[in-house]
């Protein structure tokens, strides 16, 4: 999809161009990539576009995304800090195979971390 630049009135030329510059240089974290993805394509931007601007693959692009969507859902339910920390980390796929676990029963996994991750 070509970008219209009607997409989204909320989205300006110039925040979208800021959202590339910040992913192009891989500004923040991979949840902080996912949700600036998820905003470009939802303005109107399409993931091959994206991809020639930023450097983010398509396929990358899907992962952040919905790793984050995972993400966040963790963090809605209140889950430790600890735990979360841990995935803020490079754990993007991890998450996004989570998303399996969330689809397949039909709710949001639940976490119980274990020791092991506070020793990392």
């Amino acid at each position: 999809m070509t970008h219209s630049p009607d997409s989204n009135p909320t989205l300006s030329a110039a925040e979208a161009a800021e959202l590339i510059r910040s992913l192009l240089h891989k500004e923040g974290t991979w949840v902080d990539w996912g949700k600036k993805c998820q905003q470009l394509q939802k303005s109107g931007y399409g993931a091959e576009e994206i991809f020639e601007q930023s450097g983010f693959q398509k396929v990358q692009q899907n992962l952040v995304i919905v790793a984050s969507q995972v993400y966040e859902s963790l963090v809605k339910q209140g889950i430790d800090e600890t735990v979360l920390a841990y995935f803020r980390g490079p754990k993007s796929d991890v998450l996004y195979e989570l998303r399996i676990s969330t689809i397949s029963n039909g709710r949001s996994p639940q976490w119980r971390p274990s020791k092991k991750l506070g020793r990392r």
